[in-house]
């Protein structure tokens, strides 16, 4: 029986970084990940709705709902969805205010493909 794959949803207003995301995750998975992308919160909470996500990988800063506001909106809806904060901004304080809302990772946004590749 096949292995199903893994759904994968980034969420990042920067639409230039999601575009390289597709490509790259989608080469270093090879073909076990579905992978994803939506521009805003809203796009992502139709996403959710429509797929049995796996894990949730979102930007901190995006305009009319932050990171840190859509994890705690996920705590509260989708409990059980793997949550991810991938950042530029990767300070202490935003690392304890996104773990305490419930993201499983804080990962500072890799600068090159090195970084990606780990």
């Amino acid at each position: 029986m096949p292995q199903k794959r893994k759904k994968i949803l980034f969420v990042d207003d920067d639409v230039s970084l999601l575009e390289v995301i597709l490509q790259l995750m989608g080469h270093f998975a090879g073909g076990s990940w579905e992978i994803l992308t939506a521009p805003d919160v809203s796009k992502a909470l139709g996403l959710l709705q429509e797929h049995r996500i796996d894990l949730l990988v979102i930007d901190i800063h995006m305009p009319l709902v932050d990171g840190v506001q859509f994890l705690g909106l996920l705590q509260r809806k989708y409990p059980n969805v793997l949550k991810v904060v991938l950042t530029g901004d990767a300070t202490e304080q935003y690392r304890a205010t996104c773990l305490s809302n419930g993201a499983e990772l804080f990962l500072e946004k890799p600068r090159d493909e090195g970084g990606w590749r780990s």
